[in-house]
């Protein structure tokens, strides 16, 4: 499955235009709409009151954190745990679109799928922003019948043997659990996607750790990136599509932004893509940051574009 089922079974996938509104009397104007759809890409944005600005969020949550609410523009320290899609600032002097550069990916992870947002006008008047999306996921639900037999939403479980205090664990994923229809399945890896939010399980111990996910053979890496610090830049040619830091918990860390992953060892021997195929696998290292011998174990949700 993928993208391409998922437009096959008859879900909207393209061009789309979502507007949100606010009413008089209010600060920060909060409201939510389900009109993105679950997944999408942001393109551009256009107020009908200069200056203003706008935030989008993944969940109510988020948008909620009184924190965040009240956070300025010019602040970009944001918890963790605070899934922001955009944050968009419209001068006075703008009255055109605004263009995402680089466009940024949009997802909710609200079990209703609605995407939250806030919205402030100077004088706390009434306020339409109009975006323009390229939506991804429409609201179809996958069904073992239909060419969208498996929900593009997976979940990759990553678990360690029991580490020694600040050892290292390296390995690969080749199986993802998804839904097909009511029914939970394991299935292959996606070759391309998007990476939503991670948590760790189970909940017992306070389980620290690094977590990196890469699009090439770790066994390609050359030592100074299996070695490098959280601190210090990946290098160049190094396959890296995410590096972060896990503690456990229930709760889901959103990535922030949302980033686009994908296998691509086959330009290790042939510097294309399209030459050989492309293994459905996805390449890890975690370091344990405890202090005392632990086991791992991160879920990480992602979006598949291609199985």
């Amino acid at each position: 499955m993928g993208l391409i089922e998922h437009q096959e079974a008859g879900a909207a996938v393209g061009r789309n235009s979502v507007t949100i509104t606010s009413t008089a009397g209010y600060k920060y104007y909060t409201g939510s709409t389900p009109d993105f759809k679950r997944t999408f890409i942001l393109l551009n944005a256009a107020p009908s009151i200069y200056p203003s600005r706008v935030r989008l969020y993944m969940n109510s949550s988020s948008r909620n954190l009184i924190s965040e609410i009240s956070r300025s523009f010019e602040t970009k320290s944001i918890n963790d745990y605070v899934g922001l899609i955009a944050d968009v600032s419209f001068s006075a002097n703008g009255n055109v679109a605004f263009g995402f550069d680089p466009m940024l990916y949009g997802a909710s992870l609200d079990p209703g799928y609605k995407i939250y947002y806030t919205i402030e006008t100077p004088g706390n008047v009434a306020n339409s922003i109009t975006f323009s999306t390229f939506l991804l996921e429409d609201e179809l639900e996958s069904d073992p019948t239909s060419q969208y037999s498996i929900s593009n939403r997976r979940t990759i479980k990553i678990q360690t043997t029991t580490l020694p205090s600040a050892s290292r664990y390296i390995n690969s994923a080749s199986i993802v659990s998804a839904s097909s229809g009511a029914t939970k399945i394991t299935t292959s890896a996606p070759k391309s996607y998007l990476l939503l939010s991670a948590s760790s399980f189970p909940n017992i111990a306070s389980q620290s750790c690094r977590v990196r996910l890469y699009s090439i053979p770790t066994t390609g890496l050359p030592q100074s990136e299996i070695t490098r610090s959280f601190s210090e830049l990946p290098n160049t040619g190094s396959g890296l599509i995410v590096d972060f830091l896990m503690e456990s918990g229930s709760i889901k860390v959103p990535f922030q932004p949302i980033s686009f992953g994908a296998n691509v060892e086959t330009v290790l021997t042939s510097q294309n893509l399209l030459d050989t195929p492309v293994s459905n696998t996805i390449y890890y290292i975690v370091d344990s940051l405890e202090s005392a011998a632990s086991q791992h174990n991160i879920e990480i949700d992602i979006y598949s574009l291609e199985d």
